[in-house]
């Protein structure tokens, strides 16, 4: 779902990017300084052995981009953070659903 929402990060909450930035103008417009954002496109894959490198992509921001910000802030707005935000607000409902209602397991009584 972020994948639709997003226009220019490919549905990745990067650092200071689009979906990060989006978020908080639906949120706290009040706290974001719009002439100081920053884009910078997420840095390709690679930098790790295949097998560690989805663990560890981008383990320092700075490294791996001249500001720390990962993604393209510019295109972010309020309507897509909105709409983000009900995205994650709908998964999160139904995973509580989901697990709530599942068997409870009884931890106490099982072989030790």
């Amino acid at each position: 779902e972020l994948r639709e929402i997003s226009e220019r990060d490919g549905g990745r909450i990067g650092h200071g990017g689009e979906l990060e930035t989006s978020f908080q103008l639906h949120l706290r417009p009040h706290l974001v300084a719009g002439e100081r954002a920053r884009d910078e496109p997420f840095p390709l894959p690679g930098a790790f052995k295949p097998e560690l490198d989805s663990f560890a992509r981008f383990p320092e921001r700075r490294r791996e981009t001249p500001t720390g910000v990962m993604g393209i802030a510019s295109v972010a707005t309020a309507g897509k953070g909105e709409r983000a935000m009900e995205a994650a607000v709908k998964k999160l409902v139904a995973l509580v659903r989901e697990y709530h209602a599942s068997e409870v397991r009884d931890y106490w009584h099982r072989e030790r």
